[in-house]
């Protein structure tokens, strides 16, 4: 069971605004940054680490080599860099004042550089199942849509079905996770 979500946005791995839709869209969407037993954030997710520049004021991750979308075509760092943009947008993550439209870079398929509007310390844990708007969806998944119209995630589950009214959802494995 999950805490029943909003039927009318639940799904929108983008615009969600509370945590009975993440429930539902994080099994099948992985956030960048992972969270460790303990709470802290990890490379436990898609990212496999993650470094400052020297005054805090850029950050550069880097994705694990071999994460797909359920389609099978390959997670790259444009994705990362389109959901900044979208959740950028839509303004409800948290990032007002951290970082702006634009403003991820990808030198490679692998590597996303942040930059960031002042130093941050805390940067990382903007990217962990903590800020649940940032899982990561694919490059051209446009804000608005919802996980019953685009099933493709890189996490272990696809959903299958959902029932608005009552908030149910069935899933299948995802075999490329």
């Amino acid at each position: 069971g999950v805490r029943r979500g909003d039927a009318n946005s639940g799904r929108d791995p983008v615009n969600m605004t509370e945590i009975g839709t993440y429930a539902v869209v994080a099994q099948s969407f992985e956030c960048l940054v992972g969270v460790a037993a303990d709470g802290a954030v990890a490379p436990t997710a898609l990212a496999t680490s993650w470094s400052p520049n020297e005054d805090g004021s850029a950050w550069t991750f880097v994705l694990r080599e071999g994460p797909t979308w359920s389609t099978g075509m390959p997670l790259t760092s444009s994705d990362v860099a389109a959901i900044m943009d979208r959740v950028v947008l839509t303004g409800n993550a948290g990032f007002d004042g951290v970082v702006g439209e634009g403003s991820v870079s990808t030198p490679d398929e692998r590597t996303a550089v942040f930059a960031l509007a002042e130093p941050n310390g805390n940067f990382p844990a903007l990217l962990s199942p903590d800020n649940p708007q940032t899982l990561i969806t694919p490059v051209d998944y446009r804000s608005g849509t919802t996980l019953d119209g685009r099933v493709e995630g890189t996490g272990p589950w696809i959903l299958e079905s959902f029932n608005a009214p009552e908030f149910v959802a069935t899933y299948r494995p995802n075999p490329t996770w």
